[in-house]
């Protein structure tokens, strides 16, 4: 299999150590290291990942650090952004170690939320070009490193539900919806290793809230994407479920074969984890 398993697929682990020790044993050797944890991975068990049997990526907040924050590469808190770039700068690190080709990282906002992860623009937001001016610096930054380390970098799209719209109808608080954002992050930031991870369950939530069409959305979005993270949901809310021969996106991914495909549902059985790993890998063969 090609297709890429995230660490939090299955609902019977919940320790990464757990995790790989079950992809051994089920033949999955793509793994995107991903979370969350509980308890967070061991010194040990990361230091013992560079002799592993997988070809890994990397995904945002993995590792946990000890002291939990929100990592938000667009805030307009030069300590909060600072943090968020430091925990950047030390996964690229770690990917060049263990020789992960990739490095994702979630797209900004416009307002810090606190730790339980709800936003409260009434607060306050920064604008629009600041926080993309803000963004970018952070990446040209981590761009510039993972140039050196060769290392690609992938901004996953945010997902809009209709509650965080309902906060600020008129002028949403987070940053890359749609494909404009991409564009306006590739005018400030220019190197070979910037991508787009194209996150399909967050966008059939956020175009489903806004009443776009997801296919045309995604299409456009295209042109930047270096990575997929794939599963599916009823568009109402980011639910994580398994891929199937319904999902809206296989036609989408089909002649993607350049891009990593990295399947990201939750909760799944051994036997749903593989049938999906199967699905995402004949939907792309199918148009080699």
């Amino acid at each position: 299999m090609t297709a890429y398993a995230a660490t939090q697929c299955l609902s019977s682990v919940e320790t990464l150590a757990d995790a790989l020790d079950v992809y051994v044993r089920l033949g999955i050797d793509h793994v995107e290291l991903s979370g969350p944890h509980e308890p967070p991975p061991s010194r040990e068990t990361l230091d013992g990942l560079e002799a592993m049997p997988f070809e890994f990526v990397m995904h945002n907040y993995f590792p946990a650090p000890s002291e939990p924050f929100v990592l938000n590469l667009a805030s307009a808190d030069p300590a909060i952004r600072q943090r968020g770039i430091e925990h950047v700068l030390g996964n690229l690190e770690l990917c060049a170690r263990i020789g992960a080709p990739l490095y994702t990282v979630h797209g900004g906002f416009r307002c810090d939320p606190g730790p339980d992860f709800v936003f409260h623009p009434e607060l306050g937001m920064s604008g629009a070009e600041q926080a993309m001016d803000l963004f970018a610096d952070s990446m040209g930054q981590a761009c510039r490193r993972a140039e050196d380390l060769g290392v690609d970098i992938g901004v996953e799209n945010n997902v809009l539900s209709s509650a965080n719209h309902a906060k600020s109808p008129d002028d949403p608080f987070l940053l890359f919806l749609t494909a404009s954002d991409y564009g306006q992050l590739a005018a400030r930031v220019s190197s070979p290793r910037l991508g787009a991870l194209l996150d399909v369950g967050h966008l059939n939530v956020t175009c489903a809230t806004l009443g776009l069409d997801r296919t045309t959305v995604a299409s456009d979005m295209l042109p930047f994407v270096t990575a997929f993270h794939l599963h599916d949901n009823d568009g109402s809310a980011d639910q994580h479920r398994p891929i199937t021969s319904a999902s809206w996106f296989l036609p989408l991914i089909a002649g993607q074969a350049a891009s990593r495909m990295i399947l990201e549902p939750q909760d799944l059985s051994e036997a749903e984890l593989l049938d999906s790993l199967r699905t995402v890998d004949d939907a792309v063969a199918a148009a080699a």
